[in-house]
């Protein structure tokens, strides 16, 4: 399995619900790919740095995951047909480094 990162950002118009359900799909099409989802961080709502798709604001979610390369065609095909999404990056890793907030 290789090592990524995945930041993407959704409307700050989404209830909370339909985050947690956004997140849910993530995590359940990495999971349901033998992937592993290593860290969550849900950074909250921001400005944007400029206006995208007429959003200045989104909120921010981080992931750090091990899966296969087979999987990225799922995530992205889900990302693109979601359009809460505003935008993503997807970045693969040499290795993951964890390390607890404190």
């Amino acid at each position: 399995m290789t090592d990524y990162e995945m930041m993407f950002v959704v409307k700050s118009s989404m209830e909370q619900e339909q985050i947690d359900e956004l997140i849910g799909k993530v995590t359940d099409t990495i999971e349901k790919g033998s992937g592993v989802v290593l860290h969550l961080e849900k950074m909250g709502k921001r400005d944007l740095a400029s206006e995208f798709n007429k959003n200045n604001q989104g909120y921010y979610f981080y992931f750090d995951f091990s899966a296969d390369k087979s999987i990225l065609d799922n995530i992205a095909a889900m990302v693109k047909i979601n359009e809460d999404i505003i935008t993503t990056l997807l970045v693969k890793l040499d290795s993951i480094k964890v390390t607890p907030k404190s």
